[in-house]
């Protein structure tokens, strides 16, 4: 799996994750700036859908982002060959995206979701006190 520590190790980056959907066979529009990652498209060949090779992709760019903790955003679309807006809102809500409304709303971006990267909670180190 790609995991942070990987990630950290090998100074993946967003070009592999890119490269990585490539090799999936997707088609796609994926975006670094200095604050967050936007997927502008993502477009899955009909012979691979539902085989997890859309899960398996998102995973990737979500571990890249959490390990370099950036936000990711998009806006899910029919525009690119899905058949339902609620059916991609629920597959990205299972990577921890959120929709960008109500008292969720960040003016700052203009993508209908986004997700905070994901920080692993610091293990406390118990230290021994000497008398």
């Amino acid at each position: 799996m790609f995991d942070s520590l990987s990630v950290q190790r090998n100074s993946y980056g967003v070009n592999e994750v890119r490269d990585y959907w490539t090799s999936l066979g997707i088609d796609h529009f994926v975006y670094e700036s200095e604050d967050l990652i936007r997927v502008s498209e993502i477009r899955l060949p009909k012979d691979k859908q539902g085989q997890g090779f859309g899960t398996q992709a998102m995973q990737r760019l979500i571990d890249y982002a959490d390990s370099i903790g950036k936000r990711v955003v998009l806006s899910p679309s029919k525009d690119f060959g899905a058949s339902s807006l609620p059916r991609l809102q629920k597959f990205y809500k299972k990577f921890g995206f959120i929709l960008n409304k109500g008292s969720h709303r960040d003016y700052s971006i203009r993508d209908t979701m986004y997700r905070e990267p994901y920080h692993a909670p610091q293990q406390k180190i118990h230290q021994k006190v000497r008398p």
